[in-house]
């Protein structure tokens, strides 16, 4: 996640001092960057203390790369010990800043003061551990602020701290990592000014008195409220719903890691009985209608929507497949969070707070929908979207090819940037546009519907760009094939991801004739159909005797049933079929017998054929 400059954050009341040093600013622009070297980083820590002893947390400690015109660093605070902890660096020479932040008369001015500088060179795989002797102001109380939303984890929100004067000096929380504020000794209030809303509608601001002691830190967890439900509302489909949507994208090569945040599900539910309710659907719910609620419209605020009917989710497909807009958000590789619900014909899925770019966005990193490999993409696409689609921003026709999106890692919020883009397949290269920045994936749509059951070639060039953290990420050119599946002509995802029908393979010709040529012998003549000329089959040869043991009665008859035993071993041989072909049988008194003829299945061409199988049963004669 994005680590907001704790020196001059943009959503600081006051600016950096002319005062601060060069440095400084240098480092408010990298935050926390690590370098990516091949050899064994070094751990470095320390301890960073006055002469007196006096309790000195809060004191930044910067370890800033002096080489090579880098400007990468790390940094730590320490503790009321005075001791800190960057953890793994690469080797190499720094400068380690240590600095102190202090008020300079009023709250929202604020300036930074080097309390000890040092340079110092780190060998590879050392366990490296700095002392240093501080010198000049010491640190104010430092406040580390965490929120935590209902649901179990630490949203992004803003968080003010408010001065006795009334005077808020802001920061804001992202994941895991604390607002920190320094402020002299004191008692303050600690205010999330709102719900996680993030809509006036609803001020329900959350506050707590915080006190500091000069050289101590102090740590403050805020938890949020649940948002505001319908009583009873429910979402059962939840599980189904990301079950089917996980498989989904491990189909087309994306993660399939989504967990369900049940209170966003829930939320997800209350907007969709609010769209039924009114007939509805957007974004927003009005106040004024009925089944307004705060975690409905929080829900409808932080989701993509659809009013799909019967052909909403699917386990082939989300509501989503042909809006491509939509669908980048749907399928974005880092979603690891989601409420989901299908309620009436609404169908809702929350993607604005569940992705975490710091786990899965490894700078550089490319994902591509559908991935390498992939097949069973219907090959044309009706985009259909509001407000608009990529084929209506390009200008090109409703009917098009499947449109395919490009993910980069890191990209910061400006966009990914495309400088190039083909699409190839043996029958020749197909034109393209696209769709990039502003948003975190590219839409690469190709001009003409594909065809169906061909293999594509897809190729990308994306641009060098400056990561969320300051990291240069150079020129990346991504190829990857895909092969289409059946036609859907009029658009739809479904229409091409419809299900074959089994095909029967054919039943070749194969019949047996039984001859009678004395009073003892009989001759089978096997007659093949013309595919089974010259081929293989297995002929069986079985003669039975009658075993007089009675079995059961016979109402009001004399008499009984009979067994049959075989006589000695069947024959078996294998023959070549050919037009006609004989087997002869003979059978004494009283005994029967059979002849059966089968091949295994087979093929020619892609045409198939099953096992073509015949037999005939055969009486003796009765004495």
């Amino acid at each position: 996640m994005h680590t907001r400059c704790e020196y001059c954050g943009r959503r600081r009341r006051g600016a950096c001092l002319a005062s601060a040093f060069a440095l400084v600013t240098i480092w408010c622009l990298i935050a926390t960057v690590t370098s990516a070297h091949a050899a064994t980083p070094t751990h470095v820590h320390g301890n960073a203390s006055y002469a007196d002893l006096s309790p000195d947390a809060g004191v930044e400690v910067a370890v800033l790369e002096d080489h090579n015109g880098s400007v990468n660093g790390y940094r730590a605070w320490t503790d009321e010990a005075g001791n800190w902890d960057v953890g793994s660096v690469p080797p190499g020479p720094y400068v380690v800043l240590y600095l102190v932040e202090v008020s300079n008369g009023t709250p929202d001015k604020r300036q930074y003061v080097r309390v000890g500088e040092e340079k110092v060179a780190f060998g590879e795989g050392e366990d490296r551990y700095l002392t240093r002797t501080l010198e000049g102001p010491k640190p104010e109380g430092m406040i580390e602020a965490t929120v935590t939303a209902a649901e179990g984890f630490e949203p992004t929100v803003e968080v003010n701290l408010l001065f006795p004067s009334g005077e808020p000096e802001r920061r804001g929380t992202e994941g895991e990592t604390p607002a920190r504020f320094f402020a002299p000794a004191g008692t303050y209030t600690l205010e999330v000014p709102i719900s996680p809303l993030f809509t006036p509608l609803m001020d329900q601001s959350l506050s707590q008195p915080v006190s500091v002691a000069n050289g101590h830190v102090t740590k403050v967890g805020l938890q949020l409220s649940p948002l505001a439900l319908p009583a009873g509302t429910q979402a059962p489909m939840e599980a189904q719903l990301l079950s089917w949507l996980n498989a989904e994208r491990v189909r087309w090569g994306l993660p399939g890691n989504i967990v369900g945040v049940p209170l966003w599900s829930q939320g997800c539910a209350a907007h969709d009985v609010y769209g039924a309710d009114n007939n509805v659907l957007s974004h927003p719910e009005s106040p004024l209608n009925p089944g307004f609620s705060a975690g409905g419209y929080w829900a409808g605020e932080h989701s993509v929507l659809a009013a799909a009917g019967k052909a909403g989710w699917r386990e082939d497909g989300n509501p989503w497949m042909d809006a491509p807009y939509h669908l980048e958000q749907v399928f974005t590789p880092w979603l690891e969070r989601a409420g989901v619900d299908e309620t009436r014909g609404y169908q809702c899925l929350t993607t604005v707070l569940g992705v975490d770019e710091g786990s899965s966005a490894t700078p550089g990193t490319v994902w591509t929908f559908p991935g390498d490999g992939t097949v069973g993409l219907p090959p044309v696409e009706e985009a259909r979207e509001i407000p608009k689609t990529p084929n209506e921003v390009l200008g090109l026709s409703p009917l098009t090819g499947r449109q395919l999106i490009v993910w980069e890692g890191g990209v910061d919020p400006g966009g990914i940037d495309v400088t190039s883009a083909s699409l190839s397949s043996p029958s020749g290269s197909v034109a393209v546009q696209w769709v990039d920045k502003g948003f975190s994936g590219a839409i690469i749509v190709p001009v003409e519907p594909l065809k169906p059951f061909t293999t594509y070639t897809a190729s990308v060039a994306l641009a060098p760009f400056e990561g969320r953290h300051g990291e240069v990420v150079g020129a990346e050119t991504h190829t990857w094939s895909f092969t289409t599946g059946h036609d859907n002509p009029s658009g739809g995802w479904h229409e091409g991801t419809r299900k074959p029908r089994a095909r029967r393979p054919s039943l070749p010709a194969l019949k047996l004739r039984v001859l009678r040529i004395g009073t003892h012998a009989w001759r089978v003549q096997i007659k093949a159909g013309r595919v089974l000329l010259g081929r293989r089959a297995k002929l069986i040869v079985r003669r039975e005797r009658p075993v007089c043991e009675k079995r059961r009665a016979r109402s009001g008859k004399g008499g009984c049933d009979w067994d049959w035993s075989v006589i000695g071993r069947k024959p078996r041989q294998t023959i070549v079929l050919r037009r006609h072909s004989l087997a002869r049988l003979h059978l004494g008194n009283r005994q029967r017998g059979s002849v059966s003829v089968r091949t295994d299945s087979f093929s020619i061409g892609e045409k198939r054929y099953a096992a073509a199988v015949a037999s005939v049963r055969v009486v003796g004669p009765k004495p």
